[in-house]
């Protein structure tokens, strides 16, 4: 039996259950932004087409007053939203916490550090600043 697909069909079957390697980096599809690829090194990639960036282009990021990296992600036709690399990183690379409570920190505590090797979950310290 034959099926006949179009390449941006392929594409999107190919993204959605194929980790991709590419210069030692572990590269992901991102959950709920099908046009976007995540590295375990915090690198974020729109494959979007684009005739000067056949392969894909690596977004800039943004910082937040703190130092934490930020990106816009979209889907098409929709408004962009502000994501916080880090924690993008820990969704799909490291395992789930078992804690409700637990929140992504860096371990070396350099903020713009989102390689998954200097991230890590804990547990949420809730005292109150009396």
């Amino acid at each position: 039996m034959f099926y006949c697909i179009t390449f941006e069909e392929l594409k999107h079957v190919m993204f959605q259950f194929f980790i991709i390697y590419m210069k030692n980096e572990i590269w992901k599809e991102v959950k709920h932004y099908p046009d976007y690829l995540i590295s375990d090194s915090g690198q974020i990639k729109s494959m979007k087409k684009n005739k000067n960036h056949p392969d894909g282009k690596i977004l800039r990021q943004h910082s937040d007053r703190t130092g934490t990296k930020l990106v816009r992600l979209s889907v098409t036709g929709e408004l962009a939203d502000t994501i916080v690399v880090k924690n993008l990183v820990a969704q799909h690379f490291l395992p789930k916490p078992d804690d409700i409570n637990e929140v992504v920190v860096c371990v070396n505590g350099d903020r713009s550090d989102c390689s998954v090797a200097n991230l890590n979950y804990q547990k949420k310290n809730w005292t109150k600043n009396l």
